[in-house]
């Protein structure tokens, strides 16, 4: 079985990878909150939940994205972008539903693996978790940041994407961005019938 993902954001990610050759290391350095400023706070429609984006990026709405499509400035040939996805949890664990989710999402991408997992905690207390994945195009590697939220049996997951020589720097950036992240009063909109992954218990995740 399958998670739903819209073949627009996949469209979208799939440009993120498919654009300019990209080196695989990682910036280092000390960062302060004020070279992470945020914008305005974003409430998807129909997500019931609202986080707050970069200052200055592009909230695009009418590419047909569930959540719409956060973008900022293009550096080293591939364009930053936010998303965020809602998929049933079924009758998984959480752990379970986060391993199948990436083996789906990211099967088109090849050689993606984990560069690390942890526990994440918004400002207002949300619990989740933080993945930092690598998958590669035709072209190169592109980073991603992946931030699952669970309630009332559905999944939420931010995704930020970044080129790997900026890796550690957007790795802070949407950290800043998904503790701002936060459920929002009133009903969100039913979500479409769909599958939900199921992997084996003794499955690995894809190399």
């Amino acid at each position: 079985m399958k998670t739903y993902i819209p073949p627009c954001l996949l469209v979208f990610l799939l440009f993120l990878t498919a654009c300019g050759p990209v080196n695989d290391e990682e910036v280092e350095g000390e960062f302060t909150e004020a070279d992470f400023p945020l914008g305005e706070r974003y409430h998807p429609r129909g997500f019931a939940l609202s986080y707050t984006p970069p200052e200055d990026w592009n909230i695009l709405r009418h590419l047909g994205i569930p959540g719409g499509l956060v973008a900022g400035p293009e550096i080293d040939n591939i364009t930053p972008g936010l998303t965020v996805l809602r998929a049933r949890l079924g009758p998984q664990s959480q752990s379970r539903f986060i391993r199948s989710f990436v083996e789906q999402k990211f099967l088109e991408f090849r050689q993606f693996r984990e560069i690390s997992e942890r526990p994440f905690t918004t400002d207002s207390g949300i619990e989740g978790v933080r993945l930092h994945i690598q998958s590669r195009s035709e072209t190169g590697p592109v980073r991603q940041f992946l931030y699952f939220f669970f309630r009332d049996g559905e999944a939420f997951v931010l995704t930020g994407t970044a080129p790997p020589s900026q890796a550690n720097f957007f790795g802070q950036y949407y950290d800043r961005v998904a503790e701002s992240f936060r459920w929002e009063e009133g009903e969100p909109e039913p979500l479409e019938e769909q599958e939900t992954p199921v992997l084996p218990e003794d499955q690995p995740l894809a190399p």
